[in-house]
C-alpha cells in the first residue's frame, strides 16, 4: 500500500503567502478608494465655485463683472430661487393632473354615482317616511 505524503511546510507556507498577499492587495484597495473619494469631493467643490459658459453669458448680458463676488452670488441666489419655483410649479402642476386623474377614473366615478344614489335612496326612504306619518 502506498501512504499518502503531505509536506507540511509546504502548505502553511502557502496560506502564510495567501493571506500576505491579500492583505496588501486590501491596503492597495483601501487606498485607491480614499483617494477617488476625496478627489471627488474636490471636484465638487470647484464646480460649485465654478460659473458655467451660460451663466457668464447671462451675467454679462446682464452687465455684471466676474469679479463682483457680491452681485454673483446674488445672481446665484436667485437661480436657485427660480429653479426652486419651477421645482414647486411642477410638483404642483403634477398634484392637479393626479387629482383630475383620479376625478376621471372608473373607480372614482363609481364612487360618485354609490354616493348619489345612495343620497337619492336617503331622500325617497325620508319622503316615504313622512307620507306614512301623514297618513297616520
Amino acid at each position: 500500500t502506498q501512504s499518502i505524503y503531505i509536506d507540511w511546510g509546504s502548505f502553511i507556507n502557502a496560506i502564510i503567502n495567501f493571506f500576505l498577499i491579500a492583505f496588501v492587495l486590501f491596503v492597495i484597495v483601501k487606498i485607491i478608494n480614499k483617494f477617488r473619494e476625496e478627489n471627488k469631493e474636490l471636484s465638487d467643490k470647484l464646480k460649485a465655485g465654478k460659473l458655467s459658459k451660460e451663466d457668464k453669458a447671462e451675467l454679462k448680458a446682464r452687465g455684471i463683472k466676474i469679479s463682483d463676488a457680491q452681485a454673483v452670488k446674488a445672481y446665484l441666489e436667485e437661480k436657485e430661487a427660480k429653479a426652486k419655483a419651477e421645482a414647486e410649479a411642477a410638483a404642483a402642476a403634477q398634484a392637479e393632473a393626479d387629482r383630475i386623474a383620479k376625478e376621471n377614473s372608473t373607480e372614482y366615478i363609481l364612487k360618485e354615482i354609490r354616493d348619489l344614489m345612495r343620497a337619492q335612496a336617503g331622500v325617497a326612504s325620508a319622503e316615504e317616511n313622512s307620507s306614512d306619518g301623514a297618513a297616520e
